[in-house]
């Protein structure tokens, strides 16, 4: 067979996969659509849609059937006639592009959005507009394939949607949106404490890289909350861009689309775990500022990503040592001759020195932080592991195993073929090198993410996804160095593995979905306004007001003239009981028995004891046991907020001051 032919059969097998799984989720969504609660029984218009749906579905079906008939070159012919001829209007087909790009999220998280609640529908429609896409970008140039611009589409709209699915954190809501949000701003405002509450406090123990990053928009006074958030999702999204196009550049494509289209599945597949955005920093660091053959300078960039290591997570200190010695082992082939040591130094060098400047700059952190007691940066190592969360549980319904394993399938796969079956291509000991690696760091994840107050996602499998997304990307495209180069094509990855590739994170991402959430300002204005009235009586009284929950009031001035109180904050309250930290929770039990606060602003207290078939048991537990038992021991509940889930309780003899 020529080469024509093999690259038409190529091209073929390619238009089969990807109208057989058209298809199929077409016909999904048409069941889908039409059962009592589907979207297509929504209202009389959606019944006409889901008619046009079926029409839509029986011209796929026979198409997928001309797909696989002997009409099929005459087909091709036929788009390629119409391609060259919307070909002439060079620009207007981009522009085309760029309008389905952006119409995809603004249905799905729009005013339609409650019709998109199906992940089919939400799949078959993404499928339809990464169709069209192919089709305006086939015409806007010609010279790339089909699948090329087809999964150019299909991963650059997932990847918008995945950007655009963190503005529903852009809020001017003033209370948490999430259980512990509105925690996450006041640790932020330590650094800024002295201006905004008149008391010098410790900066936070827990994750202090990412209040840092958080607190920068503090340096311009009386921004309001929903600026702060902006800024927040402006950190997600622009430092995870940063880091998927650093690993996608140290590819070296020539070509530019390649290279951002890499980036873009990078960009949806660390958004899995989720990779946080301030741990994005060390990987920017790294794949940046590392350049093959310059010892000194790749030396400097470990260093400065491991002291931001240091004040970032425990199981992140040997990352940026780690991944230098990841791109060196993948770049610098492995020469017999010039001996064991002098080609393993250098990246043993790398993993040292980068361990050595994370413990330094955690124990430089401790007393600048203004922390007294430096047992709360171990919390984590005296916290329970629950084993059970690695597979499927309430929790994570998936479970951390087997969620792993699925979502990196593919990439396991690449990665296997040179690892275990090239023996001639990349030598034993840089194969154990590199396996190994991956190894350490996907056991120790697992272990992180089992540790008590974890295990409803991959967050914590976060550097592990980091290095295999960085080793596939080398494997996938042959970047990798070789100790024989005439071997470096024997082991070509099929296509049907590209494709699984890029669906099973894109399909992640789609199932993720959640609609942007409203409120009613008036509602939580009125609401607000009894608390501030409840809390200033108490504030003339001279007695001091705790705020456990909700304490960006304070931070964002929605509760005035209210002097903070700094001890017992909900993060600190509930790392604090499910690492046993009983020194800690002793004191916070005498101030209660002694009375010492007025009031306390918390959430919703419930005594209830969860077993293993509800989700988080073993918090809810653990905050049952040391915070709310305790608290309604000695103060009472006086009132409810209902929209915003706020309870107040209050000394017994004051009781009476709601």
């Amino acid at each position: 067979m020529n080469l024509r032919n093999h690259l038409l059969n190529y091209n073929h097998l390619i238009a089969q996969i990807i109208m057989v799984l058209g298809t199929v989720l077409a016909i999904i969504t048409l069941i889908n659509g039409f059962k009592p609660d589907g979207v297509f029984n929504f209202s009389s218009k959606w019944k006409l849609v889901g008619m046009f749906w079926g029409i839509l579905t029986i011209a796929s079906w026979i198409f997928l059937l001309l797909v696989f008939s002997r009409h099929w070159v005459r087909i091709r012919a036929g788009i390629k006639r119409l391609t060259q001829f919307l070909h002439k209007f060079t620009w207007l087909n981009l522009v085309v592009t760029l309008v389905l790009i952006a119409i995809y999220p603004w249905l799905t998280f729009g005013p339609l959005d409650k019709h998109f609640a199906d992940f089919f529908f939400r799949a078959a429609v993404l499928w339809i507009f990464s169709m069209a896409g192919a089709f305006v970008l086939k015409s806007f140039q010609p010279s790339r394939t089909w699948a090329e611009w087809f999964f150019f589409s299909l991963v650059v709209i997932t990847a918008v949607f995945q950007g655009v699915s963190y503005f529903r954190g852009i809020s001017s809501y003033p209370l948490s949106l999430t259980w512990s949000e509105g925690s996450r701003f006041y640790y932020a405002s330590l650094p800024f404490s002295q201006s905004l509450y008149g008391i010098r406090l410790p900066l936070s123990f827990m994750h202090p890289s990412r209040y840092l990053l958080m607190a920068l928009p503090f340096l311009i006074r009386g921004l309001p909350l929903w600026v702060h958030r902006a800024w927040q999702v402006a950190l997600w999204l622009v430092l995870t861009g940063l880091g998927s196009l650093g690993i996608a550049k140290r590819s070296h494509l020539q070509d530019r689309w390649r290279t951002w289209l890499l980036a873009a599945w990078i960009f949806v597949f660390l958004f899995q775990g989720p990779v946080y955005y301030h741990l994005m920093i060390c990987i920017i660091l790294v794949v940046w500022g590392y350049k093959q053959g310059k010892f000194a300078r790749n030396i400097l960039f470990v260093v400065l990503a491991s002291l931001w290591a240091g004040i970032s997570r425990v199981n992140w200190f040997p990352l940026p040592g780690a991944l230098a010695a990841l791109i060196y082992l993948l770049e610098e082939p492995y020469q017999r001759a010039v001996g064991f040591w002098k080609y393993f130094k250098n990246p043993l060098y790398y993993g040292l020195i980068g361990i050595l400047a994370s413990l330094i700059s955690q124990l430089l952190y401790i007393p600048l932080s203004g922390n007294v007691n430096a047992r709360l940066f171990g919390t984590s190592f005296t916290s329970d592991l629950l084993w059970y969360r690695l597979l499927p549980n309430p929790t994570y319904p998936i479970g951390i195993l087997t969620g792993i394993l699925l979502l990196c399938a593919p990439l396991l796969f690449i990665i296997s073929v040179p690892l275990i079956l090239a023996r001639e291509q990349i030598s034993t000991w840089r194969r154990l090198a590199i396996g190994g690696m991956l190894v350490v760091f996907f056991l120790g994840g697992l272990a992180v993410s089992v540790k008590i107050g974890g295990g409803s996602n991959l967050h914590n499998l976060d550097a592990f996804m980091v290095l295999l997304s960085c080793t596939a990307t080398y494997f996938l495209l042959k970047r990798h160095a070789v100790e024989n180069h005439q071997l470096v094509q024997k082991y070509p990855v099929h296509v049907s593995i590209i494709i699984l590739l890029s669906l099973i994170p894109l399909g992640w991402s789609l199932a993720s979905w959640t609609p942007f959430g409203t409120f009613d300002r008036k509602l939580v204005d009125v609401e607000l306004s009894r608390l501030n009235q409840t809390v200033q009586r108490v504030t003339k009284s001279q007695q001091e007001v705790l705020f456990i929950s909700e304490r960006q009031l304070l931070t964002f001035a929605e509760i005035e003239k209210v002097p903070l109180v700094p001890d017992y904050e909900l993060l600190t309250l509930m790392e604090l009981s499910i690492s046993h930290n009983e020194g800690y929770l002793a004191q916070f039990y005498e101030d209660l028995k002694n009375q010492r606060f007025g009031l306390i602003v918390a959430n919703k207290q419930f005594v209830i004891f969860k077993d293993s078939t509800t989700e988080f048991p073993e918090e809810n537990n653990a905050w049952v046991k040391h915070v709310t038992i305790p608290l309604m021991k000695y103060y009472m509940p006086i009132t409810w907020l209902r929209q915003s889930g706020i309870e107040i309780f209050a000394r017994r003899d004051l009781a009476n001051i709601k």
